[in-house]
């Protein structure tokens, strides 16, 4: 049923058993305006009777049709470690596949954890709030645009990538930064494409492009967007409903305090307060 209007399909010809399933395109089709609608979709007439149990015949759901949309840009989230062996096979992985993109295709940043052993060094308990966000238990771990796909970074590919990148985003994202000393001050535009209700989540982070000092066990000598600290927490900061059109602006700021000291391991992390 779209909206007020009701479409009939007839269906015939069928032998379905009992638990059977059916899948048909309806023939009627359907160019709505944006907006939200509800679709109910049952069957009547079965068999050429009636159904002898009409409570279980509606199927029903809610869909958003948006008037415009922007390129997908997907977010990468990996989890690893200095001292895990199997992460080495996964960035090397993560990055042959990355090779075919452009910076500006995609975002990422890594989350370097406790274990196994000594950990990462770069280990900070807001990576850690990470891994509980994620129910990470083991590493190398990759999440693909938060919930499209989690699993085992070497068995990231291509083709999951292109499949994320060919849907289209309903939210523009962007940023600018400006590093001052131990000071990153960073803007977030928000612009909606359609209508989003509240409450949602802003996730924001600072990520060192390369570092070296945390060289633990499995081999590895250099690390790539390590992420330093989630602003202004890892609990990310909230926002109210959106609405097409209006551009929603944020300003963040952060200042590293006290000088750089690295951790003897990351079962002693540095305190992000000092």
């Amino acid at each position: 049923m779209f909206g007020n209007i009701s479409v009939t399909e007839s269906v015939s010809g069928l032998t379905l058993a009992t638990g059977d399933y059916y899948s048909f395109i309806h023939g009627t089709p359907w160019s709505p305006a944006a907006g939200t609608y509800n679709i109910d979709v049952w069957a009547t007439n079965i068999n050429g009777a009636t159904d002898m149990d009409t409570s279980n015949d509606m199927a029903s759901g809610s869909v958003t049709v948006f008037a415009n949309g922007d390129i997908k840009r997907p977010m990468l989230e990996s989890f690893t470690s200095s001292t895990c062996g199997p992460c080495v096979a996964g960035n090397q992985n993560t990055s042959a596949v990355l090779a075919g993109y452009g910076d500006d295709q995609y975002s990422m940043v890594k989350y370097q954890m406790s274990w196994p052993g000594s950990g990462d060094p770069y280990y900070t308990a807001e990576g850690g709030d990470r891994r509980a966000y994620y129910n990470v238990n083991a590493v190398p771990d990759f999440i693909l645009d938060g919930n499209v796909w989690q699993g085992n970074s070497s068995s990231v590919t291509a083709s999951q990538i292109d499949a994320i990148m060919v849907n289209p985003a309903f939210v523009s994202l962007s940023s600018y930064h400006v590093a001052n000393g131990q000071t990153v001050d960073f803007t977030v535009t928000i612009n909606p494409l359609g209508d989003f209700t509240g409450p949602l989540t802003l996730y924001s982070a600072v990520f060192e492009y390369m570092t070296y000092n945390n060289v633990g066990s499995n081999g590895e000598t250099q690390f790539s967007k390590v992420m330093k600290k989630m602003v202004p927490s890892s609990t990310g900061f909230s926002l109210g409903s959106l609405t097409d059109g209006q551009t929603v602006v944020e300003n963040f700021s952060h200042t590293f305090a006290g000088s750089y000291r690295l951790p003897s391991d990351a079962n002693s992390p540095n305190s992000l307060s000092t």
